[in-house]
């Protein structure tokens, strides 16, 4: 590939990043540093297989990146799900509506005939190299309790013999733990003792009555974090 071409796929990169973040910003830009349309830009991506489900294309460039590149060679599996805007679109290229639940190709998706309300999306994360790569996603209706529960929790693949085991993010899972205690205000622990979400507004009250501030850094955002998005 020539310096040329890379430099072009550069500078389509960065322009499509920025009209993605701030539009209002982009389009501000467009007659100084003569940017191309939004329409331009979406023409350029059409060409790219998006679609629901795992991109081969990416997963086959990573296999031979590890195989000239120990960068590559080690990487985690990042899982998250967002909630998308339900919507349901045509698209003017394929003939097809879209926006409903979709698994990808292959897979019958649950609900299929119902619109998504959230993107379960497949990350992978260099270990070694400062590197990113989205894999895949699909489109679901909502993911409660009792569909991830049956989402295999450990997985072999052919030629290794070991067990891989799915390691939650240790953050996330606290945040989680702390929207849980917020919503419910009492929890109880393995024991069958009482987490109370008062305890923590007592000490912010101890702290402000005193006038000093402990190492866990309360504030009155924590006290009421559903009005600060928090929660």
């Amino acid at each position: 590939m020539g310096q040329d071409r890379v430099t072009d796929l550069l500078i389509i990169s960065i322009e499509e990043d920025l009209a993605k973040k701030v539009s209002y910003a982009y389009n501000f830009l467009r007659p100084i540093l003569h940017l191309p349309a939004s329409s331009s830009l979406a023409n350029w991506t059409f060409s790219v297989d998006c679609k629901p489900g795992f991109f081969e294309d990416v997963l086959s460039y990573i296999s031979i990146k590890a195989e000239i590149d120990i960068n590559y060679k080690d990487c985690a599996l990042i899982i998250d799900a967002m909630a998308i805007k339900t919507s349901v679109l045509n698209d003017k290229k394929t003939g097809r509506f879209i926006g409903f639940t979709d698994y990808g190709k292959n897979i019958v998706a649950i609900e299929s005939d119902s619109p998504a309300t959230e993107a379960l999306v497949f990350m992978l994360v260099g270990l070694r190299g400062h590197w990113k790569t989205f894999i895949g996603y699909i489109l679901c209706r909502c993911l409660f309790g009792k569909r991830l529960e049956k989402i295999n929790g450990r997985f072999t693949f052919e030629g290794y013999n070991h067990y891989l085991y799915v390691v939650p993010d240790p953050s996330h899972m606290l945040k989680l733990a702390r929207n849980a205690l917020c919503d419910l205000e009492v929890l109880k622990d393995c024991d069958g003792k009482y987490i109370k979400w008062n305890y923590i507004k007592a000490i912010y009250e101890i702290q402000e009555e005193e006038g000093l501030k402990f190492a866990n850094k309360i504030s009155i955002k924590h006290l009421f974090p559903a009005s600060q998005n928090e929660c």
